[in-house]
């Protein structure tokens, strides 16, 4: 790549020689992901409340709503049925959160920037630099002010998980709110159900807890479902929110919908796609002349 760089950059490459190679051997073959967490107090609380929120469900679910419904078989089944899904979502988050999303390694070595002219409006498919970290990113990677590193196809940074969305813990983001949306709707039928059919005898204490039940599963289930869409508009559509608040995607090549989806659940089996606790493989592709 150092020699297919402009004028401009071929200095940067020899005096980087050493960082070149270290981005080379370390993002050949399986990107091997690091646990991390960010200490950011605001983060830190949306991530509690969330759990909160998640663990209050279960709470009302099996000790106000389910009584309500049937002390049976099939009582049985929803109770299970809805941990599972809070069980899935609960895991999925975690994932997010400790999850690598991407980061791009710093430099080792001292690199000087001073005398290399920055573009005024860089390719957004093309290498280029980061004052901040002072590193060469490859194409679509973005800084994180609140991270403070840059990003590999950033998407955004998510408060209720702590971290970024990148590259590499999308597919768990996605997961958590596939599970949660589908917890939140399975919860509002249970509570609704429960209102309608035990309207004249229900407790006090049951009846709170289920309006608060209804309330949270809908405005959980509704934001679930606009952060889905936007998941969805980015992923088919190639071009991360970052992207298109900046304005700086190109309009891609149009690309098959799985091969899309690859990119963020990863290249192995299909199978594993909808399981937080499987890795994807995240296959690293080619950007003008160097392979990753």
């Amino acid at each position: 790549y150092c020699a297919a760089a402009g004028p401009q950059l071929r200095g940067l490459c020899i005096s980087a020689k050493g960082y070149c190679l270290g981005w080379s051997g370390l993002l050949s073959g399986r990107l091997r992901q690091m646990a991390i967490f960010l200490r950011d107090c605001c983060g830190i609380f949306a991530i509690i409340l969330t759990w909160m929120l998640l663990f209050f469900a279960e709470y009302a679910v099996l000790e106000h709503v389910l009584p309500l419904l049937a002390v049976n078989l099939h009582g049985a089944f929803h109770g299970v049925l809805f941990s599972l899904l809070l069980l899935l979502s609960v895991w999925s988050h975690v994932r997010t959160i400790v999850s690598d999303p991407g980061r791009v390694p710093l430099s080792s070595a001292s690199l000087d920037f001073s005398d290399l002219q920055r573009q005024k409006d860089p390719d957004p498919d093309e290498w280029s630099l980061c004052d901040k970290c002072e590193i060469y990113r490859p194409p679509r990677a973005h800084h994180c002010r609140v991270c403070r590193r840059c990003i590999r196809r950033m998407d955004h940074h998510c408060p209720w998980v702590n971290n970024c969305v990148g590259e590499t813990n999308q597919k768990y983001f996605v997961l958590f709110l596939i599970y949660t949306g589908l917890a939140c709707v399975h919860g509002l039928i249970l509570s609704i159900a429960a209102c309608v059919n035990h309207i004249h005898n229900i407790t006090v204490s049951s009846a709170v807890m289920t309006y608060l039940l209804m309330a949270i599963c809908l405005l959980f289930g509704l934001f679930c479902l606009v952060m889905l869409t936007e998941q969805y508009s980015a992923i088919t559509g190639d071009m991360t929110a970052v992207e298109r608040v900046q304005r700086k995607g190109r309009v891609r090549q149009r690309r098959p919908f799985l091969s899309l989806m690859a990119e963020v659940f990863g290249t192995g089996s299909r199978w594993g796609w909808p399981f937080p606790c499987i890795q994807p493989k995240i296959i690293r592709g080619t950007y003008g002349s160097f392979t990753l």
